[in-house]
């Protein structure tokens, strides 16, 4: 930990690590910011993640003293990590998470999660929070972000044939869900790039969108 590197931490999607983010790592200003990243086992309940993270979170403010981060997550780690962040800030009584990127989020969950817990006989616990309308998708999109954090938006659209897939989609997600309204209305910035999932995340554009959402460094007390 550096006290002049503005923590910025990195979380990634179902079945995915932190290597997802390897093109924007190692071309982020290392020398402003501090980059962090969670490694978590994705098959397990939605809010059972969330609770771990925000705790983590937490510890990591107590140990190092930071009075701001960052965050940038990808596809499910979008859902994790806002529910993370009203738990941690909550617990925390100040908003220490002011900054809140996301790509390719299903914030309207994944019609082919239902398929999987309606047709398997033990399907992916996960799966049972991606599933449209589920309970944790209810809970995290019907409470707002804390005040303060602004969130940016940023979506993928490349459509391809899929088991249980809209026909706007990123080869992964539809775009319906990545755009769902209600998330829409609360962020500060929507933009999307004619990419498939994971191409998303190796483009240019999403690195300057990235470094333009990061505020500055902070300065040492």
């Amino acid at each position: 930990y550096h006290p002049r590197k503005l923590p910025v931490l990195f979380i990634n999607g179902i079945s995915g690590s932190p290597q997802d983010w390897r093109p924007v790592m190692e071309k982020l200003d290392r020398k402003k910011y501090q980059v962090w990243f969670v490694y978590y086992p994705s098959g397990i309940r939605l809010d059972k993640t969330d609770n771990g993270l925000a705790t983590a979170l937490l510890l990591l403010r107590q140990r190092h003293g930071f009075d701001r981060m960052a965050i940038v997550a990808h596809s499910m780690g979008g859902l994790v990590s806002r529910g993370a962040i009203q738990r941690a800030v909550e617990k925390a009584g100040t908003n220490f998470i002011p900054e809140f990127f996301t790509v390719s989020t299903p914030w309207a969950g994944q019609a082919s999660a239902t398929l999987a817990v309606e047709h398997m006989d033990y399907p992916v616990p996960s799966w049972r929070d991606l599933a449209p309308d589920s309970a944790y998708l209810r809970e995290i999109i019907s409470h707002s972000l804390p005040p303060g954090t602004r969130h940016d938006l940023m979506f993928s659209y490349h459509s391809a044939d899929g088991v249980g897939l809209p026909t706007d989609n990123d080869g992964v997600v539809g775009v319906a869900s990545e755009l769902s309204l209600p998330v829409q209305e609360q962020a500060a910035t929507v933009f999307g790039l004619h990419l498939d999932h994971m191409g998303i995340l190796k483009s240019p554009i999403t690195l300057r969108r990235i470094e333009m959402f990061l505020p500055p460094a902070p300065e040492t007390k």
